[in-house]
């Protein structure tokens, strides 16, 4: 109801302010209101030529572009000519109503009269700016009464009436849907039983019991609006409505059990198989493997958790291997106090032997032998003190000298200050056991020497260098004694054992040049013992 008075009230605003276009415009009043004494027109006839080039192009162009409007007339009381249907004289309309209630009106309001029984709809009001020319006219706008009240037959599709009185009670329009005359309602007998609220429910009983169901509103113009439906149409539409929501609840209940069910499926069936796997897992069986494509929380819990019995497979494996790596170690650990004291018991024997047999190079040698593989085994003990290892590379030169017939020289030149320092076990014997095979033993011109040296080279550095004057080596060669392909692999383990052991800024650097000899520097940090 509210929708259709509001599209009814917009349509009468749009005839209003075209009505309020035509009667203040200056140029139409100036034409129409003239008066034969004026000295702006000398004879009808250019009246008629201002008629029909300036005023009808105004009003034909109103009316083009409002289709509904059936009659657009300007009455004046002037000794105009009647012209078309746009002007007309004031005597033509003395005896209308509508024109004695303008008369007795002196504002410039505009006025709707509707007449049900002749299907006509027209608004008037009186022309200000001719009064203002001392001449008196009236703006006529008709327009089509089934458009006005278009809206109030497309309310709705079911079965209602509806009807419009005005300020008079004077029915105006009028409407019903009904196919069964017992539903129509006395249009009169519901007016004066309308409540004076807007809004307020009334309910109407025929005599033959029939119950109404009536609703009114009020428009700007004044007019009351009314609707009324039969309570048993009501009821048979409430009807319908509960069937189909009735319907339409149950096939959404249906719908959503089946997706409920195809979801809970998807979902519970991977939670079940992640369930079995964690009870695999917790009975010991760390081989299960889940996954999962899904981006959601339940795909990224799977992941997570295949993730971390991979990390646990890994660790087992990891601590598995250190396990039998620890168990490889204690059984070495226990060959080298078994075989040491094998040997050292063997060499003692060997030495008293050679004592007994009066052979002073044999028991030199053995003691020599014996020295050099204690301090070499150092009692299990990677770090020993660079005064020891001195001792130890003494000792196996010293056997290499006998085994060499004193075929070479030795110089020794290791700083004092230095001899407290600790340093990696076995660091130089491979060094110069490198420099006796590879410089001294292949030396054809002079005596081969080989001379150790040991400074403080800077601050918390120890230099060690173990050098010979064999034929030496190209560069390229130098270059790659320190690589996997290198033939000496010692110097190559030395090299690896001080990087691990101190880090990359330390090791070995070799410099040699052919036929003059090689150098075998290590540089390691000064710690303590």
């Amino acid at each position: 109801m509210s929708q259709a008075i509001l599209g009814m009230e917009n349509k009468i605003d749009i005839y209003n302010n075209l009505s309020d276009y035509i009667a203040y415009n200056q140029t139409i009043s100036n034409v129409i209101g003239y008066k034969y004494d004026s000295s702006e027109y000398t004879s009808s006839f250019e009246v008629y030529k201002e008629l029909r080039d300036v005023v009808d192009p105004l009003l034909s162009g109103v009316k083009y572009f409002n289709r509904d409007m059936r009659i657009l007339t300007i009455y004046v009381d002037s000794d105009i000519v009647k012209h078309d249907s746009t002007i007309a004289p004031l005597s033509e309309v003395e005896n209308e109503a509508w024109k004695m209630k303008l008369s007795q009106s002196a504002d410039s309001d505009i006025y709707w009269f509707v007449d049900e029984a002749k299907k006509k709809a027209f608004l008037v009001r009186r022309m200000p700016l001719l009064e203002e020319l001392k001449s008196e006219g009236y703006l006529y706008i008709e327009v089509e009464y089934d458009s006005l009240f278009e809206m109030f037959s497309k309310m709705e599709s079911g079965k209602y009436g509806v009807v419009i009185y005005d300020e008079d009670g004077n029915e105006v329009y009028s409407f019903e849907s009904f196919d069964d005359e017992r539903y129509v309602l006395d249009s009169a007998v519901m007016y004066k039983g309308i409540s004076s609220d807007e809004n307020k429910r009334n309910y109407k009983i025929k005599s033959d019991g029939t119950r109404f169901t009536v609703v009114k509103k009020n428009t700007r113009q004044g007019w009351t609006a009314a609707i009324y439906k039969p309570d048993s149409v009501i009821n048979m539409s409430i009807r319908s409505i509960i069937s189909v929501v009735i319907v339409v609840s149950l096939v959404c209940i249906i719908i959503a059990s089946l997706v409920a069910t195809i979801v809970s499926r998807k979902y519970v069936g991977t939670i079940e198989t992640l369930t079995d796997n964690m009870k695999a897992v917790e009975a010991g069986d760390y081989e299960v493997k889940i996954h999962s494509d899904s981006k959601d929380e339940i795909g990224t819990l799977i992941r997570g958790f295949g993730n971390m019995v991979d990390r646990i497979n890994t660790l087992i494996n990891e601590v598995y291997k250190g396990k039998l790596s620890q168990k490889e170690a204690e059984m070495k650990a226990l060959q080298a106090q078994i075989n040491p004291h094998f040997l050292y018991n063997s060499l003692s024997l060997i030495n008293w032997k050679a004592i007994e047999a009066k052979q002073p190079d044999i028991s030199r040698i053995t003691l020599l032998l014996s020295k050099f593989y204690r301090t070499s085994l150092n009692k299990g003990k990677n770090i020993t003190s660079i005064k020891d290892e001195i001792s130890n590379i003494q000792s196996y030169i010293d056997i290499q000298l006998m085994m060499h017939d004193n075929g070479f020289d030795v110089e020794y030149d290791i700083s004092q200050d230095i001899m407290d320092y600790s340093i990696p076990n076995l660091l130089l014997q491979p060094l110069i056991e490198n420099a006796i095979d590879h410089g001294i033993d292949i030396k054809t011109d002079g005596r081969g020497l080989i001379k150790i040296t040991g400074k403080m080279e800077q601050e918390g550095i120890i230099k060690l260098t173990v050098s010979d004057n064999g034929l030496g080596m190209p560069e390229d060669v130098a270059q790659q004694i320190l690589t996997e392909g290198s033939k000496g692999y010692g110097v190559k383990n030395v090299n690896d054992r001080i990087k691990h052991f101190y880090g990359e800024e330390y090791g070995i650097t070799v410099e040699s040049e052919e036929g003059r000899g090689t150098d075998i520097t290590i540089l390691i940090p000064a710690l303590s013992m």
